[in-house]
């Protein structure tokens, strides 16, 4: 016999009530689902999100960790927006930083692009400081604590995130890191060509590019932090990468090269 309860034959179904406690950050009640036989976590009921996507539409952070301890898909995309948890999290603002910390956590795509608005999560994020912060810092631990191989795209967002907040030594960081992973996959090819194949590891990184096309002097010069260009410029940046026309939907300017940006007055 399950130990389970069956589900209360209420007007709504279990899955429909699950996204409305989702959304309310109601963790009592979400409890009470969880434990009811043949509920599905990821149960669109009939609509167009997830209970996990609902949480962090609803700025609910304390939902989120319950339904990622139950198992959520993090990346899991709403029908009509293709935006996952991690973008609405990131669009919460500062209330949501530690909702954007569980999601990254538990494995949450931070390159995924929708296509409705053309923006990704560090974009979603609007330059709010502790949410990029929050981003940043949960994809170094991802990093450092990783059994296998980040994919490189989460490093170039680390970068471009720390760059955006004008961070020279978390930028540092992400290098430091992006390194020690090349030095690893490199092992056994013998100290000669493994360290041949190791110069110009950091140019690599600074020159890598997010889904936009934007590298990591992009974000450093659309917020200003010339302090931070000047030193991804001393790392092998080139200034004369251009980014995808579009950028244009999310930064509302047209196409640009990092080496001039109005709003800060400075150019290279």
């Amino acid at each position: 016999t399950s130990l389970r309860t069956p589900c209360p034959r209420t007007r709504m179904s279990c899955a429909e009530r699950l996204l409305e406690a989702a959304a309310k950050n109601d963790t009592k009640t979400i409890k009470e689902l969880l434990k009811q036989d043949g509920i599905v976590v990821d149960d669109k009921a009939g609509g167009k999100q997830t209970a996990l996507v609902a949480a962090a539409k609803g700025k609910a952070p304390d939902a989120i960790d319950l339904l990622i301890a139950a198992k959520a898909d993090v990346n899991s995309q709403e029908d009509e927006t293709d935006l996952t948890a991690l973008h609405y999290a990131c669009r919460g603002g500062n209330q949501m930083a530690l909702g954007v910390l569980a999601l990254v956590d538990a494995g949450a795509d931070v390159s995924l692009l929708a296509k409705t608005t053309g923006s990704t999560p560090l974009d979603e994020a609007g330059f709010v400081p502790p949410v990029q912060h929050a981003l940043l810092t949960s994809l170094l631990s991802r990093m450092e604590l990783s059994n296998t191989p980040p994919a490189t795209l989460d490093f170039i967002v680390a970068l471009c995130a720390a760059s955006a907040l004008g961070d020279v030594e978390r930028s540092k960081a992400v290098l430091s890191e992006f390194s020690r992973w090349k030095k690893k996959q490199q092992a056994g090819g013998g100290a000669e060509s493994a360290g041949a194949r190791n110069d110009g590891v950091s140019e690599v990184l600074v020159n890598g590019r997010d889904v936009l096309g934007r590298t990591a002097i992009h974000w450093a010069c659309r917020g200003g932090m010339m302090s931070c260009a000047h030193f991804l410029l001393g790392k092998g940046a080139n200034p004369e990468v251009r980014a995808n026309p579009d950028v244009d939907r999310v930064w509302k300017t047209e196409l640009w090269d990092s080496r001039l940006w109005e709003g800060n007055g400075e150019g290279r």
